[in-house]
Protein backbone atom coordinates (compact mmCIF):
# COMPACT_ATOMS: atom_id res chain seq x y z
CA UNK A 1 0.00 0.00 0.00
CA UNK A 2 1.19 3.22 -1.28
CA UNK A 3 2.21 6.07 1.26
CA UNK A 4 0.22 9.13 1.27
CA UNK A 5 1.71 12.08 -0.12
CA UNK A 6 2.70 14.39 1.96
CA UNK A 7 0.99 18.07 1.50
CA UNK A 8 3.95 20.85 0.61
CA UNK A 9 3.09 24.55 0.32
CA UNK A 10 3.64 25.02 -2.90
CA UNK A 11 0.56 22.27 -3.71
CA UNK A 12 -1.37 24.02 -0.73
CA UNK A 13 -0.96 27.15 -1.97
CA UNK A 14 -2.16 26.11 -5.61
CA UNK A 15 -5.40 24.12 -4.79
CA UNK A 16 -6.16 27.43 -2.15
CA UNK A 17 -5.70 29.36 -5.51
CA UNK A 18 -7.33 26.87 -7.74
CA UNK A 19 -10.41 26.36 -6.02
CA UNK A 20 -10.52 30.19 -5.10
CA UNK A 21 -10.84 31.02 -9.25
CA UNK A 22 -13.00 27.83 -10.10
CA UNK A 23 -15.43 28.94 -7.26
CA UNK A 24 -15.20 32.79 -8.90
CA UNK A 25 -15.27 31.56 -12.00
CA UNK A 26 -18.49 29.29 -12.01
CA UNK A 27 -20.35 31.87 -9.58
CA UNK A 28 -20.09 34.35 -12.74
CA UNK A 29 -20.90 32.14 -15.17
CA UNK A 30 -24.29 30.90 -13.20
CA UNK A 31 -25.48 34.17 -12.94
CA UNK A 32 -24.75 35.06 -16.55
CA UNK A 33 -26.16 32.46 -17.52
CA UNK A 34 -29.32 32.63 -16.27
CA UNK A 35 -29.18 36.38 -16.96
CA UNK A 36 -28.81 35.31 -20.44
CA UNK A 37 -31.15 33.07 -19.84
CA UNK A 38 -33.81 35.35 -18.90
CA UNK A 39 -32.99 37.94 -21.75
CA UNK A 40 -33.56 35.65 -24.33
CA UNK A 41 -36.85 35.18 -23.21
CA UNK A 42 -38.08 38.96 -23.05
CA UNK A 43 -36.01 39.49 -26.54
CA UNK A 44 -38.44 35.94 -27.60
CA UNK A 45 -41.53 37.43 -26.32
CA UNK A 46 -40.68 41.52 -28.08
CA UNK A 47 -39.53 40.02 -30.88
CA UNK A 48 -43.35 38.09 -31.20
CA UNK A 49 -44.77 41.01 -30.30
CA UNK A 50 -43.30 43.18 -32.57
CA UNK A 51 -44.23 40.24 -35.23
CA UNK A 52 -47.81 40.46 -34.42
CA UNK A 53 -47.48 44.55 -34.19
CA UNK A 54 -46.75 44.35 -37.79
CA UNK A 55 -49.56 41.99 -39.17
CA UNK A 56 -51.87 44.27 -37.18
CA UNK A 57 -50.79 47.28 -38.58
CA UNK A 58 -51.67 45.80 -42.56
CA UNK A 59 -54.91 44.37 -42.32
CA UNK A 60 -58.23 45.40 -44.05
CA UNK A 61 -60.30 47.12 -41.58
CA UNK A 62 -63.56 45.89 -43.44
CA UNK A 63 -62.40 42.29 -42.34
CA UNK A 64 -62.20 40.65 -39.24
CA UNK A 65 -58.97 41.56 -37.38
CA UNK A 66 -58.71 37.57 -35.94
CA UNK A 67 -59.26 36.15 -39.09
CA UNK A 68 -56.93 38.81 -40.90
CA UNK A 69 -54.41 37.98 -38.90
CA UNK A 70 -54.91 33.79 -39.44
CA UNK A 71 -55.23 34.37 -43.19
CA UNK A 72 -51.76 36.64 -43.40
CA UNK A 73 -49.97 33.99 -40.28
CA UNK A 74 -51.28 31.45 -43.25
CA UNK A 75 -49.29 33.21 -45.61
CA UNK A 76 -46.32 34.91 -44.19
CA UNK A 77 -45.82 31.61 -41.89
CA UNK A 78 -43.27 30.17 -43.43
CA UNK A 79 -41.56 33.31 -43.13
CA UNK A 80 -41.75 33.78 -40.03
CA UNK A 81 -41.02 30.52 -38.80
CA UNK A 82 -37.84 30.99 -40.70
CA UNK A 83 -36.86 33.92 -38.81
CA UNK A 84 -37.96 32.41 -35.67
CA UNK A 85 -36.01 29.44 -36.00
CA UNK A 86 -32.63 31.82 -37.40
CA UNK A 87 -33.35 33.84 -33.79
CA UNK A 88 -33.76 30.63 -31.82
CA UNK A 89 -29.95 29.23 -34.04
CA UNK A 90 -28.36 32.05 -33.49
CA UNK A 91 -29.21 32.25 -29.69
CA UNK A 92 -28.34 28.77 -29.50
CA UNK A 93 -24.68 28.95 -31.15
CA UNK A 94 -24.18 32.40 -29.09
CA UNK A 95 -24.44 29.92 -25.21
CA UNK A 96 -21.79 27.43 -26.86
CA UNK A 97 -19.14 30.32 -27.78
CA UNK A 98 -20.39 31.39 -24.10
CA UNK A 99 -19.84 27.96 -22.40
CA UNK A 100 -16.72 27.94 -24.89
CA UNK A 101 -15.50 31.03 -23.72
CA UNK A 102 -15.94 30.75 -20.46
CA UNK A 103 -14.02 27.55 -20.62
CA UNK A 104 -10.74 28.90 -22.62
CA UNK A 105 -10.97 31.44 -19.68
CA UNK A 106 -10.99 28.81 -16.71
CA UNK A 107 -8.14 27.40 -18.37
CA UNK A 108 -6.10 29.85 -18.99
CA UNK A 109 -6.14 31.73 -15.39
CA UNK A 110 -6.01 28.01 -13.88
CA UNK A 111 -2.12 28.61 -16.07
CA UNK A 112 -1.58 31.55 -14.50
CA UNK A 113 -2.19 31.07 -11.42
CA UNK A 114 -0.15 28.14 -11.42
CA UNK A 115 2.60 30.05 -12.56
CA UNK A 116 2.14 32.66 -9.88
CA UNK A 117 1.60 29.76 -7.84
CA UNK A 118 5.20 28.16 -8.55
CA UNK A 119 7.12 32.09 -7.81
CA UNK A 120 4.76 32.38 -4.78
CA UNK A 121 5.69 28.80 -3.99
CA UNK A 122 9.35 29.92 -4.48
CA UNK A 123 9.70 32.94 -2.53
CA UNK A 124 8.40 30.90 0.27
CA UNK A 125 10.45 27.90 -0.05
CA UNK A 126 13.80 29.33 -0.35
CA UNK A 127 13.77 30.75 3.56
CA UNK A 128 12.23 27.42 4.72
CA UNK A 129 15.53 25.75 2.88
CA UNK A 130 17.43 28.43 4.94
CA UNK A 131 15.82 27.25 8.22
CA UNK A 132 16.13 23.32 7.26
CA UNK A 133 19.37 23.71 6.38
CA UNK A 134 20.38 25.56 9.53
CA UNK A 135 18.59 22.90 11.74
CA UNK A 136 20.66 20.15 9.92
CA UNK A 137 23.76 22.32 10.92
CA UNK A 138 23.02 22.73 14.19
CA UNK A 139 21.77 19.16 14.75
CA UNK A 140 25.65 18.02 13.22
CA UNK A 141 26.92 20.41 15.78
CA UNK A 142 27.71 23.50 13.28
CA UNK A 143 25.81 26.87 15.24
CA UNK A 144 28.43 29.34 13.98
CA UNK A 145 27.01 29.58 10.58
CA UNK A 146 24.36 32.20 10.25
CA UNK A 147 20.92 31.85 8.52
CA UNK A 148 21.59 34.72 5.38
CA UNK A 149 18.28 35.50 3.90
CA UNK A 150 16.81 38.78 2.95
CA UNK A 151 13.06 38.67 1.25
CA UNK A 152 9.73 38.49 2.90
CA UNK A 153 9.78 40.61 6.31
CA UNK A 154 8.11 37.72 8.29
CA UNK A 155 10.79 35.36 7.19
CA UNK A 156 13.37 37.84 7.65
CA UNK A 157 12.06 38.17 10.93
CA UNK A 158 12.06 33.99 11.63
CA UNK A 159 15.44 33.90 10.30
CA UNK A 160 16.88 36.21 12.82
CA UNK A 161 14.93 34.79 16.00
CA UNK A 162 16.40 31.21 14.46
CA UNK A 163 19.82 33.00 14.46
CA UNK A 164 19.32 34.47 17.97
CA UNK A 165 18.30 30.49 19.34
CA UNK A 166 21.52 29.35 17.73
CA UNK A 167 23.85 31.84 19.60
CA UNK A 168 21.87 31.44 23.21
CA UNK A 169 22.65 28.06 22.38
CA UNK A 170 26.52 28.03 21.23
CA UNK A 171 26.66 30.62 24.76
CA UNK A 172 25.33 28.37 26.59
CA UNK A 173 27.58 25.08 25.39
CA UNK A 174 30.45 27.47 25.91
CA UNK A 175 29.38 28.59 29.34
CA UNK A 176 29.04 24.80 29.99
CA UNK A 177 32.45 24.25 28.98
CA UNK A 178 33.61 26.82 31.16
CA UNK A 179 31.51 25.78 33.81
CA UNK A 180 32.36 22.00 33.73
CA UNK A 181 36.50 23.13 33.68
CA UNK A 182 36.16 25.19 36.80
CA UNK A 183 34.42 22.13 38.49
CA UNK A 184 37.18 19.62 37.38
CA UNK A 185 39.67 22.27 39.11
CA UNK A 186 37.48 23.19 42.11
CA UNK A 187 37.23 19.27 42.66
CA UNK A 188 40.80 18.78 42.45
CA UNK A 189 41.39 22.28 44.58
CA UNK A 190 39.03 20.97 47.18
CA UNK A 191 40.76 18.05 47.18
CA UNK A 192 43.65 19.53 47.92
CA UNK A 193 42.49 21.91 50.19
CA UNK A 194 41.13 18.85 52.60
CA UNK A 195 43.92 16.81 51.84
CA UNK A 196 46.84 19.26 53.42
CA UNK A 197 44.95 20.06 56.60
CA UNK A 198 44.53 16.23 56.87
CA UNK A 199 47.62 15.47 56.61
CA UNK A 200 49.23 18.43 58.80
CA UNK A 201 46.24 16.92 61.77
CA UNK A 202 47.66 13.35 60.72
CA UNK A 203 51.26 14.59 61.49
CA UNK A 204 50.66 16.64 64.12
CA UNK A 205 48.84 13.45 65.98
CA UNK A 206 51.02 11.35 65.06
CA UNK A 207 54.18 13.70 66.88
CA UNK A 208 52.08 13.30 69.76
CA UNK A 209 51.85 9.98 69.63
CA UNK A 210 55.70 8.98 69.08
CA UNK A 211 56.57 11.90 71.90
CA UNK A 212 58.57 14.68 69.99
CA UNK A 213 56.72 17.07 71.65
CA UNK A 214 58.08 16.39 75.45
CA UNK A 215 57.09 19.48 77.05
CA UNK A 216 53.45 21.13 77.60
CA UNK A 217 54.59 24.01 74.94
CA UNK A 218 55.86 21.93 72.47
CA UNK A 219 52.06 19.75 72.67
CA UNK A 220 50.36 23.18 73.13
CA UNK A 221 51.53 24.45 69.82
CA UNK A 222 51.09 20.88 68.04
CA UNK A 223 47.18 20.81 69.21
CA UNK A 224 47.24 24.52 68.19
CA UNK A 225 48.20 23.54 64.54
CA UNK A 226 45.79 20.95 64.98
CA UNK A 227 42.80 22.75 65.58
CA UNK A 228 43.84 25.91 62.97
CA UNK A 229 43.96 23.31 60.54
CA UNK A 230 40.41 21.53 61.36
CA UNK A 231 39.62 25.32 61.58
CA UNK A 232 39.89 25.43 57.50
CA UNK A 233 38.60 22.44 56.53
CA UNK A 234 34.93 23.58 58.89
CA UNK A 235 35.70 26.60 56.51
CA UNK A 236 35.80 25.19 53.06
CA UNK A 237 33.05 22.59 53.81
CA UNK A 238 30.76 25.24 55.42
CA UNK A 239 31.56 27.33 51.90
CA UNK A 240 30.68 24.22 49.86
CA UNK A 241 26.85 23.35 52.09
CA UNK A 242 26.51 27.38 51.34
CA UNK A 243 27.17 26.96 47.52
CA UNK A 244 24.21 24.01 47.69
CA UNK A 245 22.00 26.22 49.42
CA UNK A 246 22.83 29.23 46.50
CA UNK A 247 22.21 26.69 43.95
CA UNK A 248 18.90 25.35 45.16
CA UNK A 249 17.91 28.96 45.71
CA UNK A 250 17.27 28.21 49.21
CA UNK A 251 19.40 30.97 51.02
CA UNK A 252 17.42 32.34 53.74
CA UNK A 253 16.57 35.91 53.90
CA UNK A 254 15.17 38.04 56.90
CA UNK A 255 14.69 41.60 55.03
CA UNK A 256 14.83 44.56 57.32
CA UNK A 257 15.31 48.39 56.85
CA UNK A 258 18.22 49.32 59.35
CA UNK A 259 21.19 52.18 59.61
CA UNK A 260 24.36 50.56 57.60
CA UNK A 261 26.27 53.15 58.73
CA UNK A 262 25.73 52.09 62.74
CA UNK A 263 25.62 48.70 61.26
CA UNK A 264 29.14 49.12 59.77
CA UNK A 265 30.69 50.50 62.44
CA UNK A 266 30.00 47.73 65.12
CA UNK A 267 31.32 45.50 62.07
CA UNK A 268 34.25 47.12 61.64
CA UNK A 269 34.95 47.38 65.27
CA UNK A 270 34.17 43.81 65.89
CA UNK A 271 36.81 42.37 62.92
CA UNK A 272 39.96 45.04 63.74
CA UNK A 273 39.32 43.12 67.25
CA UNK A 274 39.62 39.66 65.99
CA UNK A 275 42.20 40.02 63.16
CA UNK A 276 44.91 42.25 64.48
CA UNK A 277 47.56 41.57 61.53
CA UNK A 278 45.17 43.76 59.03
CA UNK A 279 44.26 47.84 59.66
CA UNK A 280 40.65 48.03 59.24
CA UNK A 281 39.21 51.48 59.14
CA UNK A 282 35.65 52.42 58.20
CA UNK A 283 34.56 56.01 56.63
CA UNK A 284 31.29 57.14 57.85
CA UNK A 285 28.80 58.93 56.96
CA UNK A 286 28.16 60.68 60.53
CA UNK A 287 24.39 60.21 60.04
CA UNK A 288 21.94 57.19 60.00
CA UNK A 289 21.88 55.42 56.49
CA UNK A 290 18.61 53.36 56.04
CA UNK A 291 19.01 50.09 53.52
CA UNK A 292 16.78 47.33 52.66
CA UNK A 293 18.69 43.97 53.22
CA UNK A 294 19.50 41.30 55.71
CA UNK A 295 21.98 41.83 58.05
CA UNK A 296 23.14 38.57 58.71
CA UNK A 297 24.02 38.34 55.22
CA UNK A 298 25.60 41.50 54.85
CA UNK A 299 27.96 40.08 57.51
CA UNK A 300 28.75 36.98 55.27
CA UNK A 301 29.16 39.42 52.32
CA UNK A 302 32.07 41.38 54.29
CA UNK A 303 33.51 38.25 55.58
CA UNK A 304 33.99 36.89 52.44
CA UNK A 305 35.49 40.06 50.81
CA UNK A 306 37.62 39.90 53.97
CA UNK A 307 38.94 36.40 53.60
CA UNK A 308 39.36 37.06 49.87
CA UNK A 309 41.67 40.51 50.75
CA UNK A 310 43.45 38.38 53.15
CA UNK A 311 44.26 35.47 50.82
CA UNK A 312 45.47 37.51 47.57
CA UNK A 313 45.99 40.81 48.00
CA UNK A 314 49.59 40.38 49.15
CA UNK A 315 50.19 43.60 51.21
CA UNK A 316 52.19 43.92 54.06
CA UNK A 317 50.56 45.45 56.44
CA UNK A 318 47.46 44.47 54.70
CA UNK A 319 44.67 47.91 54.88
CA UNK A 320 41.03 47.49 54.29
CA UNK A 321 38.55 50.43 54.00
CA UNK A 322 34.88 50.69 54.05
CA UNK A 323 32.81 53.47 53.35
CA UNK A 324 29.14 54.18 52.70
CA UNK A 325 27.39 56.93 50.17
CA UNK A 326 24.18 57.80 48.73
CA UNK A 327 23.78 56.98 44.86
CA UNK A 328 20.76 58.89 43.84
CA UNK A 329 17.79 55.99 45.46
CA UNK A 330 20.56 53.62 46.25
CA UNK A 331 23.57 53.05 49.05
CA UNK A 332 26.98 51.76 48.20
CA UNK A 333 29.01 50.29 50.49
CA UNK A 334 32.75 50.48 48.75
CA UNK A 335 35.14 47.70 50.46
CA UNK A 336 38.86 48.25 49.23
CA UNK A 337 42.26 47.30 49.96
CA UNK A 338 45.96 47.82 49.26
CA UNK A 339 46.21 44.86 47.54
CA UNK A 340 48.20 44.41 43.87
CA UNK A 341 44.72 43.72 42.72
CA UNK A 342 43.28 42.06 39.41
CA UNK A 343 44.15 42.51 35.55
CA UNK A 344 41.31 44.15 33.98
CA UNK A 345 40.72 41.47 31.26
CA UNK A 346 40.24 39.06 34.49
CA UNK A 347 37.59 41.42 36.59
CA UNK A 348 34.77 40.19 35.02
CA UNK A 349 35.35 36.66 36.09
CA UNK A 350 36.66 36.95 39.35
CA UNK A 351 32.49 36.38 40.66
CA UNK A 352 32.09 33.45 38.36
CA UNK A 353 31.71 29.98 40.27
CA UNK A 354 35.10 28.00 40.76
CA UNK A 355 37.56 30.98 39.76
CA UNK A 356 40.56 31.55 40.65
CA UNK A 357 41.89 33.47 38.74
CA UNK A 358 45.66 33.20 36.71
CA UNK A 359 48.23 30.44 37.93
CA UNK A 360 49.76 33.07 41.01
CA UNK A 361 46.64 33.20 42.44
CA UNK A 362 46.29 29.22 42.53
CA UNK A 363 49.10 28.66 44.38
CA UNK A 364 46.96 30.81 47.08
CA UNK A 365 45.04 28.84 49.22
CA UNK A 366 41.32 29.28 48.16
CA UNK A 367 38.48 27.75 46.30
CA UNK A 368 37.01 30.47 44.23
CA UNK A 369 33.37 30.21 45.80
CA UNK A 370 33.83 33.74 48.40
CA UNK A 371 33.02 35.97 45.54
CA UNK A 372 30.40 33.97 43.84
CA UNK A 373 28.34 33.73 47.36
CA UNK A 374 28.64 37.48 47.37
CA UNK A 375 27.19 38.37 43.81
CA UNK A 376 24.17 35.45 44.14
CA UNK A 377 23.68 36.85 47.58
CA UNK A 378 23.49 40.64 46.33
CA UNK A 379 21.42 39.07 43.48
CA UNK A 380 18.73 37.65 46.19
CA UNK A 381 18.32 40.97 48.06
CA UNK A 382 18.19 43.35 44.77
CA UNK A 383 21.38 44.37 44.90
CA UNK A 384 24.12 44.29 42.71
CA UNK A 385 28.28 43.81 42.50
CA UNK A 386 30.91 45.17 40.95
CA UNK A 387 34.55 45.51 40.98
CA UNK A 388 37.56 47.51 40.31
CA UNK A 389 40.98 47.39 40.00
CA UNK A 390 43.12 50.30 41.13
CA UNK A 391 46.17 50.22 43.74
CA UNK A 392 44.15 47.43 44.71
CA UNK A 393 41.00 45.42 44.55
CA UNK A 394 37.64 47.68 45.10
CA UNK A 395 34.03 46.18 45.57
CA UNK A 396 31.00 48.77 44.69
CA UNK A 397 28.02 46.62 46.88
CA UNK A 398 24.70 48.80 45.46
CA UNK A 399 21.46 48.16 47.58
CA UNK A 400 17.52 49.54 47.80
CA UNK A 401 17.26 52.39 50.14
CA UNK A 402 15.87 51.49 53.74
CA UNK A 403 12.56 53.21 54.93
CA UNK A 404 14.03 55.46 58.00
CA UNK A 405 11.08 54.57 60.84
CA UNK A 406 12.08 57.55 62.91
CA UNK A 407 11.51 60.03 59.82
CA UNK A 408 8.06 58.56 58.74
CA UNK A 409 6.94 58.42 61.95
CA UNK A 410 7.36 62.53 62.52
CA UNK A 411 6.05 62.93 59.19
CA UNK A 412 3.13 60.80 59.52
CA UNK A 413 2.28 63.35 62.87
Amino acid sequence: MMSERKKTIESKVFRSNTFMVLFVLLTFLTVNLVTLKIYSKIVEQRFNEAITEMLKDTYDPEKDLEEELEARMAIEGGEVDDLLQTYAESWSGFFILFAADGAICIGGLLLISQFFTKRLSGSIMVPLDELESGARRIRDGNLKTDICYEGIEEFEHVCGQFNRMQHSILEAQEQNARYEKARTEMIAGISHDLRTPLTAVRGTVKGLMDGVAVTPEQQQKFLQRAYQRTGDMEVLLRNLLYLSRVETGHIPLQMDSFDADLFLDGYVKDRQETNEDLILEFDSANRPVMIWADPDQIVRILDNLLENSKKYAEADPLKLRIGIRQSGDRVVIDFSDNGKGVPEDQIENIFEEFYRGDESRNRTKGNGLGLYIVRSLMHGMNGSVTAESDHGMIFHLSFCSGRDDTESTEAEK
